[in-house]
């Protein structure tokens, strides 16, 4: 257990000293669940990155968040991998109708970005998951045989930004 804690300051101090940790981008569809986004992303660790974001769709807004695993910290190409949810508020994408709600995204696809810092561009595989309580499939008598209604979106996404301290 001290060992890895050791080997997460150590991994903490070689960011501080040698990578970019902050970047800011615009992404067109993607995660945003919308048209485009304008991201902040946080470096915290070589291999990890914490974003969010506020995206406008035509008849509302969306505040996109992830957590990211990105490969090869020390090179400029990396495979990106995220997951995280992302807040809707207005017309809804899913239904027609003014609502809110969570709709889970992932990010799976390749970022390019220099760890001196620069510009940054992403292009992936965004699907979005929505899982709506309200439209119960066959609930039956009881509770538990409740089931919910999933529905998922196949989408992509490109951003372009820059990466700095």
């Amino acid at each position: 257990m001290l060992l890895i804690l050791f080997a997460n300051l150590i991994s903490s101090q070689i960011l501080n000293e040698k990578y970019k940790s902050n970047t800011i981008y615009i992404e067109i569809v993607g995660q945003s669940v919308g048209l485009f986004s304008l991201n902040g992303d946080y470096r915290f660790h070589p291999n990890f990155t914490f974003r969010i974001g506020f995206g406008w769709a035509i008849f509302g807004y969306s505040v996109p968040t992830s957590i990211n695993v990105i490969t090869q910290a020390k090179k400029s190409h990396h495979l990106e991998v995220g997951l995280g949810p992302v807040y809707l508020e207005g017309a809804s994408l899913f239904g027609g109708e003014r609502s809110r709600e969570i709709v889970l995204t992932g990010f799976l696809g390749y970022r390019y970005q220099p760890k001196d810092g620069g510009l940054v561009l992403r292009i992936g595989f965004t699907p979005w998951l929505d899982i709506d309580k309200s439209k119960v499939i066959d609930p039956g008598p009881r509770k538990e045989d409740i089931k919910y209604y999933y529905e998922l979106f196949p989408v992509g996404g490109i951003s372009i930004g820059y990466c700095f301290r």
